[in-house]
């Protein structure tokens, strides 16, 4: 085997886990209470476990951490960057950066005038596991400009990604402190709105590709260089920033995320016939 891979002999390898678990390691994520937000091309909620939690209805994946006796349940949506990646490659004409889409987005209002975005562009998983759904704009007027279609698609990542953290709750997942990751974190404006859809405390950490990171702190301890990766964690990793919801804010997401969840149940029937007849060259 060292011959084949082009290691020496007695090269230590250790099992680690997916990118998820890795990217919670290296958020922190390591204890009952912490959470973790992801949005990068796809957003995920990701929640540690002592004891293991299984949601009976498969909305949301139970899997072992990855370090011993630990369990996570997470909550995954397809489409959170890459409906911003979306829009900006077919719809955002001279604004070619996410960081020029955030600045922009900053122009409307929480609740985007009216407007609700559906990222399912290319179906969904958590909660709905339908691979017929589809992304939908739902409430556009004349008065809606390109800065409210960016903020609404942000707003409905975080409408996606709430839709886990409600199952979470339903099934008694502990959820005290929530941890922003991904390329998402890099926007203020969106851990904003994720604070506020959320109704919790943002937090970020001092920790950059916390994927790798988790994997490097994971294999130093397998190797023994770390003898407790929970005290390494809270040794190494500290949460520098801290993101308040706004009250009022909170307020406006909580009417505009009802409609959010009803729009998806008026359109599910509607989903699946076009599905059909696009199947049908029709």
């Amino acid at each position: 085997a060292a011959t084949e891979v082009g290691l020496k002999e007695r090269t230590p390898v250790i099992a680690g886990g997916g990118d998820q678990a890795m990217a919670a390691i290296g958020n922190g994520v390591i204890s009952s209470g912490k959470i973790s937000s992801t949005i990068g091309t796809g957003g995920q909620l990701f929640a540690h476990l002592d004891e293991v939690i299984v949601d009976t209805e498969l909305r949301t994946h139970t899997f072992c951490h990855g370090f011993p006796g630990k369990w996570f349940i997470m909550g995954a949506i397809l489409s959170a960057g890459l409906s911003l990646r979306w829009f900006r490659d077919n719809i955002g004409g001279n604004v070619n950066s996410y960081e020029l889409l955030s600045g922009e987005a900053e122009k409307g209002e929480p609740g985007c005038e009216g407007l609700i975005f559906l990222p399912y562009l290319v179906g969904e998983r958590t909660p709905h596991m339908n691979p017929e759904a589809r992304g939908v704009f739902f409430g556009l007027t004349l008065r809606h400009k390109r800065h409210h279609l960016v903020r609404a698609i942000m707003e409905g990542a975080a409408f996606a990604l709430r839709d886990c953290l409600e199952i979470f709750k339903e099934l008694g997942v502990n959820v005290e402190k929530i941890v922003a990751s991904g390329g998402g974190a890099r926007s203020k404006l969106w851990c904003q709105i994720q604070a506020d859809v959320f109704n919790s405390e943002i937090m970020l950490t001092n920790t950059r590709e916390q994927a790798a990171f988790g994997a490097a702190l994971l294999a130093g301890f397998g190797v023994g260089v770390y003898k407790n990766i929970e005290e390494t964690c809270g040794n190494i990793i500290s949460f520098d920033q801290h993101i308040s919801p706004i009250a009022k804010n909170v307020r406006r997401y909580n009417e505009s995320y009802r409609i959010y969840r009803s729009i998806y149940k008026d359109l599910k029937d509607d989903f699946h016939r076009l599905a059909e007849v696009n199947s049908n060259g029709m």
